[in-house]
């Protein structure tokens, strides 16, 4: 058997050429930038803070008497809706609401030994309204009725009274004049007579405006013994 013969020179030129390599991996292809989201366009007149207080607004009250003291504890109450929000004033007379339908709104006050009052406060938007009820203590709110009503009452009186009066001295006057035979009597009659026809509404009107005064005056002195209480 024979034995091939070694070539050097093919084992040479093998071992030269080169073997193949791994097949190169493709490059990765970049990924696009992404875009940004569109922004929404501002609605015009409307923020965040507007949708909050375009409709609301806050409303302080301040209680006092009728000397100007502020009244503490009094119990200060508002309807909305249907919905009833009471606040109690502090010590500097003070209620204060927050967050209240814009509108006319009516604020009622409350306290032992006082009559109830109220007051109608227009709630602006975004806004802070000040307003004050005054309080009348429950005596002198008597006293206010009754002479209020004795006032009306002798008014009338005094109206018929007077009015009679003068009637009754017109009677007379016209009986003289018709029973007399001297004409300067019948002369100063008749004149007499005018006069009193014609300011008869002004005498009444005095007496009236007369008695009105007086009764007044007795009233302030009323309330302001009822001031100088409420000091104390």
């Amino acid at each position: 058997m024979m034995k091939k013969k070694f070539n050097l020179q093919r084992f040479a030129e093998v071992q030269a050429k080169p073997k193949p390599g791994p097949e190169p991996r493709p490059e990765p292809r970049p990924f696009p930038n992404p875009q940004p989201f569109p922004q929404p366009k501002p609605i015009r007149g409307f923020s965040a803070e507007s949708a909050t207080t375009e409709n609301i607004g806050d409303v302080i009250i301040t209680v006092q008497n009728s000397a100007e003291t502020v009244l503490a504890a009094v119990s200060v109450s508002v309807t909305i809706d249907a919905v009833t929000t009471t606040v109690t004033t502090g010590t500097d007379g003070t209620a204060t609401f927050s967050d209240l339908a814009v509108g006319t709104q009516t604020f009622t006050a409350t306290l032992a030994g006082y009559t109830a009052n109220t007051v109608e406060v227009t709630v602006e938007a975004g806004d802070t309204v000040s307003a004050t009820i005054t309080l009348i203590a429950t005596a002198a709110s008597a006293v206010t009725s009754v002479i209020t009503a004795v006032l009306s009452e002798l008014s009338d009186l005094i109206t018929d009274a007077s009015t009679e009066a003068v009637e009754q001295v017109v009677s007379e006057l016209e009986s003289e004049i018709d029973t007399t035979s001297s004409l300067w009597v019948k002369i100063r009659d008749n004149m007499e007579k005018a006069v009193l026809v014609a300011i008869k509404s002004i005498v009444i009107s005095t007496l009236v405006s007369a008695l009105t005064n007086k009764i007044e005056a007795y009233l302030e002195k009323v309330l302001a013994n009822e001031a100088a209480a409420n000091k104390q």
